[in-house]
């Protein structure tokens, strides 16, 4: 028998709030995650102006997303596409990480 409107409305309202509970989720850990590792924030990246001076800057979004993510994926096959190869080659720099390690060298 077809789902009358008023059961699709019930199944989209599940739905939402689904996603609600997991986007609210994953903005709590983020933020005890970042509340940890509050340092990070004030952390220097240094890199290659076009014209060729060395310079810094602060982390970028992508390069924080890919450091919480180095920290906290424990899988060993993590693949680190394109676009996030730079901001990887940051982050194992700053804090003495090896590629595909989840663990810090000693300094």
């Amino acid at each position: 028998m077809p789902e009358t409107r008023k059961d699709i409305h019930a199944i989209k309202r599940k739905a939402i709030l689904d996603t609600q509970t997991l986007y609210n989720r994953v903005i709590a850990f983020y933020m005890g995650f970042f509340t940890a590792h509050l340092a990070v924030f004030d952390e220097m990246v240094r890199y290659t102006k076009k014209n060729g001076e060395p310079a810094e800057r602060h982390w970028t979004g992508p390069e924080l997303l890919t450091f919480a993510e180095t920290h906290t994926l424990s899988t060993p096959s993590l693949s680190i596409d394109a676009c996030n190869r730079r901001a990887a080659r940051h982050i194992q720099n700053a804090h003495g990480i090896a590629p595909g390690c989840h663990q810090s060298r000693q300094r």
